[in-house]
């Protein structure tokens, strides 16, 4: 999934990761792909199973520097914080799927529920 990123010259400014294993090693492979300084992974315990508002939390708080974030996380939380920001219906995010996600504001903190429109959906069965 790295590839389809870097071919569409999908650069993060910032990663913001799980601190499980997986999702660490599943940032670790995104950045060596993208070219991002694996060191400025941020490790955020709430993006590991702590529920969809304490993900959104740290959304709004996001730096506004930052234009595009990738969120490295869990299921259900994940489905979930993506149908909630922008009214999707997907049943369930598979495994190293990744979401584009477009905002018409000018911070982060301005996020609200359906204010996010899906502008991407794509897992790795797509490219098999």
């Amino acid at each position: 999934m790295g590839q389809v990123l870097r071919s569409r010259q999908s650069y993060p400014d910032r990663i913001l990761c799980s601190p499980a294993r997986r999702a660490i090693s599943t940032a670790q492979i995104l950045a060596k792909e993208l070219g991002y300084d694996a060191q400025k992974i941020d490790i955020h315990e709430s993006l590991y199973m702590t529920g969809v508002e304490r993900m959104k939390q740290i959304i709004l708080k996001l730096e506004p520097k930052w234009n595009k974030v990738f969120l490295v996380s869990h299921n259900p939380d994940i489905t979930h914080l993506l149908n909630d920001l922008t009214g999707a219906a997907l049943t369930h995010f598979p495994t190293c799927a990744m979401a584009t996600v477009n905002f018409e504001v000018d911070e982060w903190g301005h996020i609200t529920n359906g204010s996010g429109r899906l502008a991407s959906f794509e897992y790795p069965k797509n490219y098999k």
